[in-house]
């Protein structure tokens, strides 16, 4: 029964010094810190899209005149006029013209118009006219025909001193309108910085706690009963019974008479043969009594 409650004991000491050990170690000292700084690039596509609109024109030359006109001056006249005429079929026409040395008075007119101009020999603006512009150096203006016919260009100097002046009529006008996408893939690097830390530690113990002792009292504990077990345990001794010496035959001559035993006074504890009272050591086995 001790033998059993000292393995006990001893089996939960162990485990109770191990794991105060344990506890004891978990305090981490740091020794030394070194930073890393390191770098990734990425390569990341992108789509782009343009978009680009075209014009075309493609063009019939009605009228490229150049001409001069004089001036007032000197005459009893408000102006001198010039004018070109061309048939123009119905659509859309471009009219640009220059005038160097004076702003001039332009008029496109259809044949009605200029036909009354004729009689007339004045011009009111809005009346019968497709087109006009006053007192101007340059102009361009492009001019939905609605019938084919013929047109007149009428163009007016009242300044003082002549001019010249450089006309363009085309016909026929085109516009074309193209829509292009391109779509294309550019590549852009981009730059990742990733820091890292290495840190060595190292655990130690730094006091043995309450858990740590327990276990071991519990396993001294173990010892003490396993000792006090042992020590109450009961010594069997034998004691065998004195044999009787073995005669010798002896001559007839000569009979010694057997000499007397000892007093018995206690017994041998190794091989039991009885001893005095006085012995301290058997005279047999020669054990300590």
């Amino acid at each position: 029964m001790l033998v059993a409650l000292a393995l006990i004991l001893a089996v939960l000491g162990a485990g109770l010094s191990i794991s105060g050990y344990a506890e004891s170690t978990q305090v981490v000292t740091v020794k030394s810190t070194q930073s890393y700084t390191t770098m990734s690039t990425k390569t990341l596509p992108s789509t782009g899209t343009e978009l680009s609109v075209f014009t075309t024109r493609s063009t019939l030359s009605i009228l490229d005149e150049d001409f001069d006109i004089s001036g007032i001056k000197g005459t009893k006249y408000g102006g001198y006029y010039e004018y070109f005429s061309s048939t123009i079929y119905a659509g859309k026409v471009n009219i640009s013209y220059r005038s160097e040395g004076g702003p001039v008075d332009f008029y496109m007119l259809d044949e009605k118009a200029f036909n009354d101009y004729q009689t007339r020999r004045r011009l009111d603006p809005g009346y019968h006219n497709e087109a006009y512009r006053l007192q101007s150096f340059s102009d361009e203006f492009t001019m939905n025909i609605q019938e084919t016919g013929a047109y007149y260009f009428v163009f007016i100097n009242k300044n003082q001193g002549s001019v010249s002046i450089t006309l363009h009529v085309d016909g026929g006008l085109e516009t074309e309108v193209v829509t292009r996408t391109n779509e294309h893939v550019d590549y852009q690097t981009q730059v990742n910085t990733l820091v890292t830390q290495t840190v060595s530690s190292s655990s130690h113990p730094v006091g043995l706690g309450l858990t740590f002792f327990a276990g071991i009292g519990a396993v001294v504990a173990a010892v003490v009963v396993l000792l006090v077990g042992v020590r109450r345990r009961p010594v069997s001794v034998s004691v065998s019974a004195p044999q009787p010496a073995a005669r010798v035959a002896e001559p007839a001559s000569s009979v010694i008479p057997p000499s007397p035993l000892p007093p018995v006074g206690k017994f041998c504890i190794n091989c039991g043969v009885p001893l005095t009272a006085s012995m301290k050591f058997c005279n047999r086995c020669g054990a300590e009594q």
